[in-house]
């Protein structure tokens, strides 16, 4: 069931049928529907009004900005609403990234949220055209494995699933407690090294930083403990689903914004994991920093081989300590 599922059209053209999404949420969000039955997600707040005038063009969205009732609004309308449960999980995220600002900061929160319009802008163009390659599904194959292993062994479903920060546009994969983990994955066939895709990746400006890396083999026929992407993405779901509806869809939204949607074409391969190790990101580690790249050098992206990184290897426990121990 979708909120929209209970609320009717409104009687005028210009008008629209609402209710408050969340009383919880400090910042006031409202699911709604327009005259025509579309399905409206509105926000409300004390902000420059022309903001509104920032919001990307979306596919299968229309944006509305303005003033109503004497506060700006941005309002989202769904052009089709067969499409409602990817929209639905475009709105949720909106209200999960402005959750944690402080009350009364308007101005910020509508920023974050064009912030995430434009991703999801990315998403939705994206989406009906482009399935995941072969190494993009590795790599997520990769996350979800840390998640699996690490998060969900040591955190209650919903925090865990939280901590899977990479696509909501963070530049490390996971953060907690200001421990960051850039997770990296390649197919075993390939040489020994690692791709790193900015110079923030491995920049410890906003924590401490672990590189996991690791190699997984592939093949088109199922064997004795390989899964294909489909089947781990199921069988998370499953580990996190006594833990209730909220901690799934925000599994499902992250799904969606690494450009995940179950399709057949993803149960074509099947992965083994071969290999993981860790490395500690500190000190003299191989690695470029947003201050060594000279003014005016941009979109740098860069290769280290993992023999350089031996110095830095720590061994599981380790990992675990200084990601889920406070005092490390």
């Amino acid at each position: 069931m979708k909120p929209w599922d209970d609320i009717g059209n409104p009687e005028t053209e210009d008008s629209y049928s609402v209710r408050l999404a969340d009383p919880m949420h400090i910042f006031d969000f409202f699911w709604g529907k327009n005259i025509t039955g579309q399905y409206v997600f509105r926000f409300f707040g004390d902000f420059d009004s022309g903001l509104s005038a920032d919001a990307p063009k979306m596919s299968g969205i229309t944006t509305i900005g303005g003033i109503e009732n004497n506060r700006s609004h941005l309002t989202l309308v769904l052009e089709d609403n067969e499409d409602a449960n990817i929209f639905y999980m475009l709105c949720r995220s909106l209200m999960h990234t402005t959750e944690n600002l402080p009350q009364g900061n308007d101005t910020s929160a509508v920023r974050m949220i064009l912030t995430q319009l434009q991703r999801w802008q990315r998403l939705l163009q994206n989406r009906r055209s482009k399935e995941l390659s072969l190494n993009e599904q590795v790599g997520l194959f990769g996350e979800l494995l840390i998640l699996k292993d690490f998060y969900l062994d040591n955190l209650d479903a919903e925090p865990a699933v939280l901590c899977w920060t990479g696509p909501l546009g963070d530049e490390q994969d996971f953060s907690y407690n200001l421990s960051l983990v850039e997770v990296k994955t390649t197919r075993a066939s390939r040489d020994r090294r690692i791709k790193i895709s900015s110079v923030d990746q491995l920049d410890s400006v906003s924590g401490k930083i672990t590189l996991a890396f690791q190699t997984l083999a592939h093949t088109e026929k199922e064997e004795h403990e390989a899964l294909s992407l489909n089947k781990l993405v199921t069988n998370l779901k499953e580990i996190i689903q006594p833990s209730g509806t909220e901690a799934v869809e925000l599994f499902e939204m992250r799904l969606l914004m690494m450009g995940y949607e179950t399709l057949p074409s993803y149960d074509k391969y099947f992965f083994t994991p071969v290999s993981r190790q860790f490395f500690t990101v500190e000190d003299e580690f191989p690695r470029l920093c947003a201050a060594d790249i000279p003014e005016g050098v941009t979109d740098v992206s860069y290769s280290l081989s993992v023999d350089s990184c031996m110095p830095w290897l720590i061994n599981e426990d380790q990992f675990l300590n200084k990601v889920f121990k406070s005092d490390e």
